[in-house]
């Protein structure tokens, strides 16, 4: 399972994205992944949160990504909340 030591590792301390990224780990670990891909999901998403904004189990943490001032290109769910700011 994912800690916030873990998570500190990828600079996500900051409580705004801690938060949504031990749920997104916890539901994509419940679903049967292993700690190893679960970390590879997450590292996906902080790379290009714009692709996960659809995603019910990783929109949250895509949206407070964007919301950090990640440029979206362009948002995949015209019907979502992110704010993408530059």
């Amino acid at each position: 399972m994912l800690t916030r030591e873990l998570l500190k590792l990828f600079d996500w301390t900051e409580s705004h994205l801690a938060e949504p990224a031990l749920a997104a780990a916890e539901a994509l670990a419940r679903s049967g992944l292993t700690r190893d891909a679960v970390v590879v999901w997450l590292d996906q998403v902080y790379t290009e949160p714009q692709r996960y904004l659809g995603d019910p189990v990783l929109a949250p943490l895509a949206r407070a990504l964007l919301g950090r001032g990640y440029l979206a290109l362009e948002c995949l769910d015209e019907s979502c909340c992110c704010v993408a700011q530059n």
